[in-house]
């Protein structure tokens, strides 16, 4: 018998990394926010000039990303949640906003230090952070970071489109 080798062609697995994030909740009994450290398998958030859309799972933000295309949220509250880590000392700017329509849900954390940084302008009739022109905001979650959400005409800056109703913050 004589072995062949054959050639296999391996495509790598999506880049992903294990980041630490603080959970935040609120203790009905105590009355206090209890923090909790956790770790998530995310994949990197980069610069860009074109739409993106994060699906359902796990983003991380490292260093200095700049989105200049709107950023799309794809992810649904009750088992498909679009989750944002803004790593310590990162900052990432969303200059045409980042679109979470009704039925859509995205929620944002920091890590330990909190001093990731999240600058969203809607753009036209879009929310910094929420919903496009004429489209109610979906849920969002802010666990943690420092934002700054400034909407385009009329528009919130968290919150609904022009000539919407606000959502779920």
């Amino acid at each position: 018998l004589i072995a062949r080798m054959i050639p296999v062609s391996i495509i790598p697995a999506a880049a992903v990394e294990t980041v630490t994030y603080v959970d935040r909740t609120w203790d009905t009994t105590n009355k206090k926010v209890v923090e909790e450290t956790k770790t998530a398998t995310a994949t990197p958030i980069e610069s860009s000039t074109t739409a993106i859309t994060l699906d359902g799972g796990w983003y991380v933000v490292s260093g200095n990303v700049e989105i200049t295309a709107a950023i799309t949220v794809s992810g649904t509250p009750d088992d498909n949640l679009t989750c944002i880590i803004l790593k310590d000392g990162c900052k990432l700017t969303a200059s045409k906003g980042i679109v979470v329509n009704s039925g859509k849900a995205l929620a944002i954390y920091a890590q330990t230090a909190g001093t990731g940084k999240l600058d969203a302008v809607g753009s036209s009739s879009v929310a910094g952070i929420g919903g496009g022109a004429g489209k109610t905001c979906g849920t969002i979650t802010i666990n943690g970071g420092t934002i700054n959400a400034t909407g385009g005409s009329s528009a919130a800056g968290i919150g609904g489109g022009r000539m919407s109703a606000g959502g779920n913050i």
